[in-house]
């Protein structure tokens, strides 16, 4: 058991790892959206903001 005992923090590390990298990926994709959807009078950020309320059983009207 103490052999592997080093490695035992590798899959939480790995974890947060993976959530940055991810994490990092959607706010480029977010922020690449936003500002190419400004020619297409979209607003991904308030339309974002809109399906949290929906979701949370807020009417977003």
């Amino acid at each position: 058991m103490t052999r592997y005992y080093r490695f035992a923090h590798l899959p939480q590390e790995l974890r947060v790892v993976v959530e940055f990298v991810i994490g990092h990926r959607i706010k480029l994709r977010q922020a690449w959206i936003t500002k190419y959807s400004r020619c297409l009078g979209y607003d991904f950020i308030r339309e974002k903001q809109r399906m949290a309320t929906f979701k949370h059983g807020i009417s977003p009207c």
